[in-house]
């Protein structure tokens, strides 16, 4: 889909979180497998580099279009994901209690939160949460995809 989507000479931003980033390495320590222990888990580290693997694939077949990836370094309050200049989807990460934890400070993945759907028609909601994704996009690095 984004490969075609590039083709036809569309715009395509990924930003992801840095793996080396002081929000990364909270965001792990929040996931972790075991209080007591502090095991971490091993899922966003291995989610980043199956991410970083399919962009680099992205880069290197499209054909056409913009295409950029940045890394930031807060911790993620909440996926967005924009849609052109019509729709934003929201999944903010809400706080739940994790079968780990009776103290409720564990953070979902958004597994448990509301999806949010906002579409341009929303003015008010949709200004708020474009100008969130710009300012999450603006504060990150560019990341070079290729190294030649």
């Amino acid at each position: 889909m984004i490969i075609d989507l590039l083709g036809k000479g569309g715009r395509v931003r990924v930003c992801i979180l840095n793996l080396d980033s002081e929000g990364f390495e909270k965001r792990e320590k929040d996931e972790c497998f075991n209080i007591d222990t502090g095991e971490l888990s091993p899922r966003l580290r291995e989610e980043y580099k199956a991410s970083i693997g399919i962009l680099k694939d992205i880069e290197i077949f499209k054909k056409s279009g913009y295409f950029q990836v940045r890394l930031y370094n807060h911790y993620p309050l909440c996926s967005l994901i924009q849609v052109d200049k019509t729709m934003v989807q929201y999944n903010p990460y809400t706080k739940q209690k994790s079968r780990w934890d009776e103290a409720n400070v564990s953070v979902s993945r958004g597994l448990l939160s509301p999806v949010l759907i906002c579409t341009s028609g929303d003015k008010k909601d949709f200004k708020m949460l474009t100008g969130l994704y710009r300012d999450i996009w603006e504060n990150a690095e560019p990341l070079r995809l290729r190294t030649s």
